[in-house]
């Protein structure tokens, strides 16, 4: 459990790390990022491959605060602390959604240390992949430690895409997606943003649109109607430390016009998150229009047996989570 050898850099400004960056790409050494440090030490330790330069963004203040623009937008840091995300009293009051989910995150300590950032790009996990060095002599290689195979999918070939099943697991992220959240990308070329729904890709090893030389720098949420509401709850095999089996994210919001519309997102059972949406206006009934997100939803995602619970009982819990939740929204609209 001992990490290897890396440099350790801890540049002051943005500017600097995005120099830094450009650097260490320029001569092909590798590097990795750092903010809590909460999933990637504990990988250096289990996974012992020399990362070249670690790169602590502690130190970056462009990274941190949590800002409250009245009327237009939230804007978080994704410097922010799990644990001040979740107590900050601007966020509870008008985004209780994301104070709350923040606070089922992992443990308290945990919290303490993981930043917001660090959760939306936390690393896809598999039972093949996230196991000690030693542990690993017990099967081949699989796609994502360097190998040729997948164990869960084993005709996977190169080249298919996805390549790897890794299952996505952050616990912000389908909360933050039925806000329809914006993220900031700072690069040496400048800023850049676009809509988190356009954020993660499907494959576990590929996982996002973060390029090489890149860094995220906020996430932003427009404010909601006086309508909307969302509710998040995970199946996990303890109620903290462990990353969500399942995660199911709901909504409840009006269309412009008149109608409702529900929404739902899934982490824990897709290499990616999964959203979707079903207006009331378009399907009749309120319960016919939560059957058909169900349905969909459903139909998006094919669970492995990556964990504890059996696949079959995710795909059954799916449902139950998303109307048990619908319900208390439902109730309070």
């Amino acid at each position: 459990m001992r990490m290897p050898p890396f440099r350790f850099e801890r540049p002051a400004e943005l500017r600097q790390a995005l120099d830094l960056l450009r650097e260490l790409d320029g001569a092909g050494n590798g590097y990795v990022l750092s903010a809590g440090g909460t999933d990637l030490v504990p990988m250096m330790k289990s996974q012992p491959v020399s990362v070249g330069s670690l790169i602590s963004l502690t130190k970056l203040k462009a990274l941190g605060g949590i800002r409250l623009d009245p009327g237009k937008s939230l804007s978080l840091g994704a410097l922010v602390t799990l644990g001040d995300l979740s107590s900050d009293a601007a966020v509870r009051e008008t985004f209780p959604c994301i104070a709350e989910t923040a606070g089922k995150i992992a443990t308290p300590q945990i919290r303490n240390r993981a930043t917001v950032g660090g959760n939306l790009l936390v690393d896809n996990r598999c039972i093949y992949f996230n196991q000690s060095e030693q542990n690993r002599l017990a099967h081949t290689p699989c796609f994502k430690a360097g190998g040729e195979t997948c164990h869960l999918v084993p005709k996977t070939a190169r080249g298919d895409d996805p390549l790897c099943r890794a299952r996505f697991v952050s616990d912000l992220a389908p909360v933050l997606l039925l806000l329809h959240a914006t993220i900031r990308i700072a690069s040496t070329a400048g800023e850049r943003s676009l809509p988190l729904r356009d954020f993660h890709l499907p494959d576990g090893i590929s996982r996002n649109r973060l390029g090489r030389g890149e860094i995220l720098t906020r996430i932003d949420v427009p404010l909601p109607g006086p309508s909307a509401g969302v509710l998040y709850e995970k199946l996990r095999i303890r109620n903290a430390i462990d990353f969500p089996s399942l995660g199911v994210a709901v909504s409840l919001g009006r269309i412009p016009g008149g109608g409702t519309r529900f929404g739902a997102a899934l982490t824990g059972v897709h290499t990616r998150p999964v959203v979707m949406q079903v207006d009331e206006a378009a399907r009749g009934s309120r319960e016919e229009s939560v059957d058909s997100l169900i349905a969909g939803i459903s139909r998006a995602v094919t669970p492995f047996r990556q964990g504890f619970f059996p696949p079959d009982y995710l795909r059954k819990m799916i449902p139950v989570l998303i109307r048990r939740n619908m319900e208390k929204l439902l109730r309070k609209a």
